[in-house]
C-alpha cells in the first residue's frame, strides 16, 4: 500500500475505535510524520478511553452500594434516566419499567406542567415528600433534589430515603402520649373527687357538732317543760 492509503485505513480503524491502532510508514517525510501524529493520538484516546471506562465502574459502583434512591431525571422532558437498585426496590418493579417513564402520576404526586422544581422553582432539601410505588402506593421518604449536568444536558438528581418505619414509631409515640395525658386527666379528676370527698366530711363534721349540742339542749328543755 502507499504512504497515503495506509494512513487511510489507520485513520479509519481509529475512527472506529480501535485504539490499538498503529500505522507504520518507512518513509522519513511528511507521511512519517503524519502517521506518528495519529499514533500518538491513538494512544492518547486509548488512556481516555480507559480512564472513562474507570471512572463509570467506580461511579456505578458507588450508586449501586449507596443506602438511598437515587434517581436520574432528564429536565426536559421529565423522564427517567437511571435509578439505583434501592429505588428499584423501593419503587417495587423491573428497571425496564422504570427508566424511560415520565416522572409525573408514576413515582411523583405531581401533575404535568406542576412539577415543585422545574415549574415552580422549589428547593427539595431534606424535605419530606410521598412515593409513588408500583402497586399505587404512597411510601413516605426523605427527598433531596439537585441539578445536575451530565455530558452537557441537564438532569435532576434525586437521593430519597425510606422512612415508613420511622412513621410508625412516630404514629406509636404519639398514640402512648395521648393515652398518658388522658391517664394523667383522670389522675388528676379522680384526686379533685377524693379533695372534694374530703372537704365535705369535714363540713359535716363541722356542722354537727354545734348541732348535736343544740339537740340535746333543746331536748333538756323540753323535759322540764313536761315535768
Amino acid at each position: 500500500l502507499t504512504p497515503i492509503r495506509k494512513l487511510m485505513a489507520g485513520v479509519s480503524k481509529i475512527g472506529k475505535g480501535e485504539f490499538d491502532t498503529k500505522i507504520e510508514l518507512k518513509t522519513k517525510d511528511e507521511f512519517s510524520q503524519l502517521a506518528e501524529a495519529f499514533n500518538k493520538m491513538a494512544f492518547d484516546l486509548k488512556d481516555s478511553e480507559e480512564e472513562l471506562r474507570e471512572s463509570e465502574v467506580y461511579s456505578r459502583t458507588i450508586l449501586d452500594t449507596i443506602k438511598a434512591g437515587l434517581m436520574l431525571i432528564d429536565v426536559e422532558s421529565h423522564k427517567i434516566a437511571e435509578v439505583n437498585p434501592v429505588a428499584i426496590n423501593m419503587f417495587g418493579a423491573p428497571k425496564e419499567n422504570i427508566v424511560g417513564s415520565v416522572c409525573h402520576q408514576f413515582i411523583c404526586l405531581a401533575e404535568v406542567g406542576k412539577c415543585p422544581i422545574t415549574d415552580f422553582g422549589q428547593t427539595v432539601d431534606n424535605s419530606e415528600r410521598v412515593l409513588l410505588n408500583a402497586k399505587g402506593e404512597r411510601v413516605p421518604i426523605i427527598k433531596t433534589v439537585v441539578p445536575v449536568i451530565l455530558g452537557g444536558h441537564r438532569y435532576l438528581l434525586e437521593r430519597f430515603v425510606d422512612i415508613t418505619e420511622r412513621k410508625k414509631a412516630e404514629e406509636k409515640l404519639k398514640s402512648a402520649y395521648e393515652q398518658l395525658k388522658e391517664a394523667q386527666a383522670q389522675m388528676i379528676q379522680s384526686g379533685k373527687m377524693a379533695a372534694i370527698g374530703q372537704l365535705s366530711a369535714g363540713v359535716a363534721h363541722e356542722i354537727n357538732n354545734p348541732l348535736g349540742g343544740i339537740l340535746g339542749y333543746t331536748q333538756f328543755i323540753l323535759g322540764k317543760l313536761e315535768k
